[in-house]
């Protein structure tokens, strides 16, 4: 059977959805309330995925294209759509909208998803029949490329909802995170705004400029960042390991915090559980040759950036 998404709303992140569902097979219609707008999604799509291809990254972005299907109508999107992905402006009302029509028209069995980057499904989908079927899946950009995509579900979206998503995200290569609970903003975004919000505090307090605080972050904490995270950063800097670390500079971090209205506690249990992660991954006594691989990638990443 040919697996279809239908997506609601033609911009850059129904593009990048684009890109990711014809390369994995998908055939993907477009839909936009802006006449015209489904047919230009198509053609900036196929320029993307030819992009992809010159670079190796695709085999056949003719192939791709064939499953770009612009359509005019809402109908004729979600007509065979095995899957929905709504992808309009960030405000509850404009996505309640849209949900509404979508829940009286799609098929019950088909799933709803979301790509909203800060609001809770909660917002909008509380009232709906069919809320049960009705989650975040919120992709980053270009998510082609950048392939973390965060699953929330609302408290009353179904157990079978949020499986199927974490399975089609992982399907078409996509690297799926599970919210355990709401929270604006989700993780990716409030991760981002702390550092963003800090950046521009630092420029506007005089400490830094602007460009030696892009170079902070391209030369700094955005090479170590492009291939772990900051639990395994902090893992690898201190002989024992994580727990070390926490010991030695977790007042730091705090007293950092509270100039940053951020003080928050690292709870034992926090710890606990980040312990926990990163010794199934890395017992203590392979903590040495884990800083020889990061040495290893930060080499590669120095080599590509200066060639």
């Amino acid at each position: 059977m040919t697996k279809r998404i239908a997506l609601i709303g033609s911009g850059l992140i129904g593009c990048g959805w684009a890109v990711v569902f014809s390369r994995a097979g998908w055939d993907v219609a477009f839909h936009d309330i802006k006449p015209g707008r489904a047919e230009q999604a198509a053609e900036d799509t196929k320029a993307s995925l030819a992009n992809l291809e010159a670079c190796g990254f695709l085999e056949s972005a003719k192939d791709c294209a064939k499953h770009l299907i612009p359509v005019e109508s809402l109908d004729t999107a979600i007509d065979g759509a095995t899957f929905v992905q709504e992808n309009v402006l960030e405000t509850p009302e404009e996505k309640l909208a849209v949900f509404q029509e979508l829940d009286s028209k799609v098929r019950g069995n088909v799933i709803l998803g979301s790509s909203a980057s800060t609001i809770p499904a909660s917002e909008f989908t509380q009232d709906l029949e069919g809320r049960e079927r009705c989650i975040i899946v919120h992709p980053c950009n270009p998510p082609y490329l950048v392939p973390l995509v965060e699953i929330v579900p609302a408290p009353w979206t179904a157990g079978s909802t949020t499986q199927y998503c974490m399975d089609l995200m992982t399907e078409v290569k996509l690297v799926p995170i599970l919210l355990q609970k709401e929270m604006y903003g989700f993780v990716l975004n409030r991760l981002q705004v702390a550092l963003v919000n800090e950046a521009m505090h630092l420029v506007g307090e005089g400490v830094a400029s602007p460009e030696d605080v892009e170079k902070t972050l391209k030369n700094g904490l955005g090479l170590r960042w492009s291939f772990m995270g900051p639990f395994q950063t902090m893992d690898l800097a201190a002989p024992t390991g994580f727990k070390e670390y926490a010991t030695k500079f977790g007042h730091s971090y705090r007293n950092m915090g509270k100039e940053l209205g951020v003080a928050k506690e690292w709870s034992m249990d926090a710890i606990n559980q980040v312990d926990q992660f990163l010794r199934a991954d890395v017992p203590l006594d392979k903590l040495a040759e884990r800083g020889q691989w990061r040495d290893r990638k930060l080499m590669k990443l120095v080599s590509d950036s200066d060639s």
